[in-house]
Parts: C-alpha cells; sequence; structure tokens
C-alpha cells in the first residue's frame, strides 16, 4: 500500500476513487496512532479506529484487512513520511552545521505536527506490530548519514564507527519521549539543544 496522501498535489493528481481511497487511510492512519498511543498498539480495536476517524466499519475493511494491518501500513506511512522530512531538509542545508540543524528542526517540527503517528514508529519497530520484518534502521541510517560528513577536519580525534548512530538514537530517543508523555507542543523548542548534541562530538573546542 501507499503511504497516506495528506491535503496534498499528490492527492489531487490521483482520480476521483482512488483520492478518497487514499484520504482515508490517512484518516485511519492517524487514527490508528492516535489510539495506539492511548492503550497500545496491541488494545487497538476497530471500532476505536473508526470512531476516531470518522468513518463507517464497512469502509475501514476495504481498505485494511484487520486492525493489525492498518497499525503495520501507519507504521510505514510514518516511516515514509520521516524519511521524506529528512531528504528536504538536507537538501536545504548549505553546509555541514546547516543541514544538521535543518534534519533537526524538521524531525523536531513533524514530530509536532503528527505526533501520534511520529511516536508509533520511533516507540515500535514493524515486527512488534504485524510479525514482519527484522528491527527498521532506515531513519537512523538516513540522520546518521546527515551527520558522518561532520567527521573530516575536525582537529581532534573523532567518535569511533559507531557514533552517528548513537546520537540518532538519542536524539529520536529524547522526541519518543516527549511524545509519549503528551509534550508535542514543546518540541522545537529543543532544537538548539539537540543540534548542540548532534554537532558536539564533531566540532573542534581547542
Amino acid at each position: 500500500m501507499a503511504p497516506p496522501a495528506s491535503n496534498s498535489v499528490e492527492a489531487a493528481q490521483l482520480p476521483a476513487h482512488e483520492t478518497r481511497a487514499a484520504l482515508r487511510r490517512a484518516l485511519i492512519a492517524r487514527a490508528v496512532a492516535e489510539a495506539a498511543h492511548e492503550v497500545g498498539p496491541h488494545r487497538v480495536t476497530v471500532s476505536m479506529v473508526i470512531a476516531r476517524a470518522g468513518i463507517h466499519r464497512q469502509a475501514f475493511y476495504q481498505l485494511f484487512d484487520n486492525v493489525k494491518d492498518a497499525l503495520a501500513y501507519s507504521w510505514r506511512a510514518s516511516r515514509l513520511g520521516l524519511l521524506a522530512v529528512v531528504a528536504r531538509a538536507t537538501a536545504e542545508g548549505a553546509g555541514w552545521p546547516e543541514r544538521v540543524a535543518a534534519v533537526i528542526s524538521a524531525l523536531l517540527e513533524r514530530a509536532e505536527s503528527e505526533p501520534h503517528l511520529v511516536e508509533l514508529y520511533l516507540t515500535y519497530d514493524q515486527a512488534a506490530l504485524d510479525d514482519r520484518g527484522p528491527f527498521d534502521d532506515t531513519v537512523v541510517s538516513a540522520i546518521a548519514g546527515v551527520l558522518r560528513p561532520g567527521r573530516p577536519g575536525t582537529g581532534h580525534p573523532s567518535p569511533g564507527p559507531p557514533s552517528e548512530e548513537l546520537i540518532t538514537f538519542g536524539i529520536l530517543s529524547v522526541i519518543a519521549e516527549r511524545l509519549r508523555r503528551g509534550e508535542a507542543a514543546s518540541l522545537t523548542e529543543l532544537a538548539p539543544e539537540l543540534t548542540l548534541v548532534a554537532t558536539l562530538p564533531f566540532t573542534d573546542r581547542r
């Protein structure tokens, strides 16, 4: 399945029936993530989802076989959304520090705008939701790839090989914990501190 289309150009370019289906998937994805935030993914029911999405049960089953299918879809949609945010922000920054700052700011903005979807991806791996596939590290790898160019020419010993991934895990863990506690509204205030956490290990402080 494709990721949920938002109120976007992509949705506008689809045939009318596909646009409706894409928008319903987006509603369901958000409803599933909201319910998972409240009761945990393994206690989510179809009734919870359709009540939050404002759709009929039949509409749900036209798009998904069951709740597990919808959870997996929501998780994948969140991953794709985060990867798109990282890719766009990486293209914006002129230099390495600016790119890192842009990526972290974009991640925080995404988490503020889609808190439950982002929390679903950051808190649960796909295997835990639908018993398919290993732990997913594509978003970690994408962010670590933004940090890695900071190694050359730092003027002091660089961190060890896994440091970019460890730094990324730390940043994402902070975001996930804030989302778990329902503190999404203040996430963008963390941008300066998290940017410092990401760049300081590669910065010459002599």
